[in-house]
């Protein structure tokens, strides 16, 4: 499937068609079941050509697990997801700063929408090698980079302790495009 914005836009990267089917494409890589794997690598894999899947055993981590439409957290994660998402937990792993406070990290992850697809696998796939006549394209990723000369703050909010501001600031960004269907 050619995409008209990403070549008027000359992108760098390829969009990327999120599919929900209950067959396992024969090429795609996967994680290991049960190890630890982050999605976004495999998204950075699908846009440079790689068709990439998951499922429940597979999904790489509780973040990916949420995202990806396999329902929520698992309980019991060591440490709690809401100090991971912040400042993280005295015994466990450090948290990511994503959030200022525990407090602050559990009211965003209780007001996520979590849902549960009623599909095995979630796959990506370069939209050069998506059929719409034969698979349903819930989303595409149009996943690109862009370089800001601007000055930025340094804010705990968003960033890890012990980052350093850069007068030229490398930011990559994600757009998600919903992908327009008829209901019925």
């Amino acid at each position: 499937m050619e995409d008209r914005i990403a070549r008027e836009l000359q992108m760098k990267f390829e969009p990327v068609a999120v599919i929900f089917t209950n067959e396992l494409p024969p090429d795609a890589l996967q994680f290991k079941e049960g190890k630890w794997g982050c999605v976004i690598a495999m998204l950075t894999a699908s846009a440079k050509g790689r068709i990439t899947a998951f499922s429940r055993e597979t999904c790489g981590c509780g973040g990916g697990r949420v995202g990806l439409g396999f329902g929520g957290f698992l309980e019991g994660m060591r440490g709690g997801i809401e100090y991971f998402l912040s400042s993280g937990r005295e015994g466990h792993s450090e948290g990511e700063g994503y959030k200022k406070t525990p407090g602050i990290a559990k009211s965003f992850v209780d007001q996520l929408p979590v849902t549960d697809i009623p599909y095995t696998y979630v796959v990506f796939k370069p939209l050069s090698l998506a059929d719409p006549e034969k698979e349903t394209l819930q989303l595409i990723i149009f996943y690109g980079s862009f370089t800001s000369q601007k000055k930025t703050k340094r804010t705990s909010l968003h960033l890890k302790k012990n980052v350093p501001s850069f007068d030229f600031v490398h930011l990559t960004f994600v757009c998600f495009v919903w992908y327009a269907r008829q209901a019925g």
